[in-house]
């Protein structure tokens, strides 16, 4: 499990300020300038000269933490610190100055308060904490500027600038690596006498900024070189220092300037990258880390890098910003899902079969009626005031017809079988005799005989059932 050293600005909301405090700046009485050990960070200060004014902040971490300020005695004989509590119990405090014995001197990026294992932390456990400072010499200016303090494990950031290797408040990083050609110096930071010796970096974000120390011999001179991402190497030098600048007392070497920036990448693509930083300093000089401040991820941009992809690998961002971001799970089809999809498909296709056969068959039979001169069925039916007329009927008909030969009276219609003498029998034909109307039909079976010979022969084509009582549509 992995942690990160976060910067809290003096103008963050979250510090809660108590009592009669001053924004103030770098700029003002050229703290920026005249200071041997770097800028003011963001360039902003928060200032009190009353006794018993506070501030507090509540973080989630370790309880690990450092208080950073400006020591300033143009305006007052000497810097006494603050006092500094952790949920209650004291923490380290620091100041070397003996109000009436000093110069003006100005200092910026000190240290004035420290929690860690020993003093302040030492039964701390990860979680919620309370930071409180307090002023207490109403005599000497407080210029608070920031405080740093490890987050729990695995924590996740929203583009906080972050520090890495600051050993006046830890112990070691794990974000940051050395190889043998580096020490441990007196003024705390990690210091190479060696060409080519180099020191790995490993952060999440989009920027990072190097900050060391340079002699006066040396300004302006080569430095080192660094690479990010495996990229070419890129020279850096020391920046111009101002010699006239009286010693200072805040510095462990009257030709030292600490913690100023020897390098600044930024806009650099969201993600995890890789900074190596090589010794290249001139015999008899040395590359000297103070530490290092590197801008991490936003939220959003952290969602960015997250793409759910079908490929067997996906992209994931390791410490030092640990992010908690599980994929949804991807969802798959049971075999039982994929049995409905194939019958559906199955049932849909012999439906379609159906409906073609149904309409070639129906396309046919109108082919067929067509050829064959077809005439749908018509239903006859007889009425009750109707007699069927059966073969003897004909028969007697026809044996009384002869006889009506020679009589030119009125005909009388054949008695149907089974009738009595008391049935009617005055059925008459006025038209014509029975066997006149048998002649004549079979005249017209004999001529639709001939139509149908005459006609040409039909196609071969299939014969197809016609069901009883059917009627075309």
């Amino acid at each position: 499990m992995s942690t990160v050293k976060i910067i809290v600005d003096d103008s963050d909301p979250r510090i809660q300020y108590s009592g009669s405090w001053t924004i103030t700046s770098g700029n003002i009485n050229q703290r920026n300038q005249q200071s041997r050990t770097g800028a003011v960070y963001n360039n902003t200060l928060h200032s009190s000269t009353k006794n018993g004014t506070s501030l507090s902040f509540r973080f989630n971490g370790t309880g690990w933490l450092g208080v950073y300020g400006t020591y300033d005695t143009t305006n007052s004989p000497g810097i006494e610190p603050p006092t500094c509590f952790l949920d209650g119990n004291f923490t380290w405090t620091f100041s070397t100055l003996t109000p009436g014995k000093l110069p003006t001197q100005l200092a910026n990026n000190k240290l004035l308060c420290r929690a860690d294992s020993r003093i302040g932390a030492a039964d701390a456990l990860p979680g919620e904490h309370e930071l409180q400072v307090i002023h207490t010499d109403p005599q000497t200016a407080l210029l608070f500027d920031y405080i740093v303090y490890e987050s729990v494990p695995d924590s996740a950031t929203d583009g906080e600038v972050l520090q890495i290797s600051n050993q006046e408040v830890w112990d070691e990083d794990s974000n940051i690596t050395f190889d043998a050609g580096w020490a441990d110096n007196v003024d705390d930071s990690v210091i190479s006498t060696e060409v080519n010796s180099s020191a790995t970096v490993r952060f999440n974000g989009t920027g990072i900024q190097l900050l060391g120390t340079v002699l006066t011999n040396s300004s302006e001179a080569t430095a080192g070189s660094y690479a990010i991402d495996n990229q070419q190497p890129v020279s850096f030098q020391y920046p111009f220092v101002n010699n006239s600048l009286p010693d200072s007392v805040f510095t462990t070497k009257k030709d030292q300037f600490t913690k100023q920036l020897l390098f600044n990448l930024s806009s650099l693509s969201p993600g995890e990258h890789t900074l190596v930083i090589i010794n290249q300093a001139p015999n008899g000089t040395a590359l000297d880390i103070s530490y290092l401040f590197a801008q991490s991820l936003t939220k959003e941009e952290q969602a960015s890098l997250f793409i759910p992809s079908t490929s067997p690998t996906s992209l994931a961002i390791p410490s030092p910003t640990s992010i908690s971001s599980p994929l949804p799970p991807a969802t798959s089809q049971s075999p039982k899902g994929h049995a409905g999809i194939i019958a559906g498909a199955t049932l849909g296709f012999f439906v379609l079969i159906a409906f073609i056969s149904g309409g070639i068959v129906l396309w046919q039979r109108r082919r067929l009626r067509r050829a064959t001169g077809m005439t749908p069925f018509t239903a006859y039916t007889v009425s009750r005031s109707q007699q069927i007329i059966t073969r003897a009927d004909l028969k007697r008909a026809k044996a009384q017809g002869k006889e009506g030969d020679q009589d030119e009276g009125t005909e009388k219609a054949p008695l149907p079988s089974g009738s009595t003498s008391q049935e009617p029998n005055d059925m008459r034909v006025t038209n014509m005799k029975l066997q006149q109307r048998l002649a004549i039909m079979q005249d017209q079976v004999d001529q639709r005989g001939r139509e149908l010979a005459e006609r040409p022969a039909p196609r071969n084509e299939p014969m197809i059932e016609v069901p009883p009582n059917y009627s075309a549509v």
